[in-house]
């Protein structure tokens, strides 16, 4: 499920310099896809905990 339309790029050989840009983009993606994933599992377990998940209404 891409739904940011990231595309995979080839990794950077590690002989060349690193952009301060591009490592700084690339941090802003890290953050954005942690935040992506902490909603993900807390939406979790909410459903978990739901009456309509235990067979209790």
């Amino acid at each position: 499920m891409n739904t940011k339309n990231i595309n995979p790029e080839k990794l950077p050989d590690m002989n060349e310099k690193i952009s301060s840009e591009e490592v700084e983009s690339l941090r802003k993606q890290m953050y954005e896809l942690q935040m992506e994933v902490d909603i993900l599992k807390e939406t979790i377990n909410v459903l978990k905990k739901t009456p309509a998940s235990t067979g209790r209404t």
